[in-house]
């Protein structure tokens, strides 16, 4: 189950783009479904997990698009799915299927090794809370910055509670679309898997 564009990332040969309509949404929403550095780049390569549950599609919440998917996905390939052709199922859930965010896009300039950068830049993770401004930049070394150097932000107690808020955002969207996942398809002999950002 594809909630993302395929191309830009390491080995992709072709480019699908998300659908337009949603690309349309998003340029009229800016800042508002697209994740976001500290430049103001918005990454189109997925919806931002900060709109989950917002009914910013046409009075629809992303979460429930994506369930929507997974259902039309099992109702069509019902027969496979019942001679259990069909045994597993990867649920994406981020940036190239991951659950992740995407803060090293080599289309946005990133290079190995950078840190790569935060990305809650949006409207609405960035009104969550009081980011750090220390972090860094893509092509960074972490000795660079204040926030990851030794003794950096990371290690205060304001550091560790944004590191603890930002992870737990990946958390509570994975289980949400995998909860989903497994609700769609109950009684079904299959197995669910996602990929988790390295």
């Amino acid at each position: 189950m594809s909630f993302h564009q395929c191309g830009g990332n390491v080995g992709d040969s072709v480019f699908i783009p998300l659908p337009k309509w949603v690309l349309e949404i998003g340029e009229s929403e800016p800042d508002d479904i697209f994740y976001t550095n500290q430049g103001g780049i918005r990454n189109k390569e997925c919806i931002s997990l900060s709109v989950d549950n917002k009914r910013l599609f046409h009075g629809r919440t992303p979460i429930e698009m994506y369930t929507d998917y997974m259902m039309s996905f099992r109702d069509n390939m019902k027969d496979f799915l019942e001679s259990i052709l069909i045994i597993d199922i990867e649920v994406g859930l981020g940036p190239a299927g991951e659950l992740g965010y995407p803060s090293q896009s080599r289309n946005l300039g990133w290079k190995f090794p950078g840190i790569g950068e935060f990305q809650y830049y949006d409207k609405y993770l960035k009104a969550e809370w009081d980011l750090p401004n220390n972090a860094g930049e893509w092509n960074d070394t972490p000795e660079s910055t204040k926030f990851f150097r030794l003794g950096g932000t990371y290690q205060a107690k304001k550091g560790n509670f944004f590191l603890t808020w930002y992870s737990n955002k990946l958390l509570t969207h994975g289980d949400e679309i995998l909860d989903e996942a497994n609700n769609v398809f109950l009684g079904y002999i299959v197995k669910l898997a996602a990929k988790v950002n390295s």
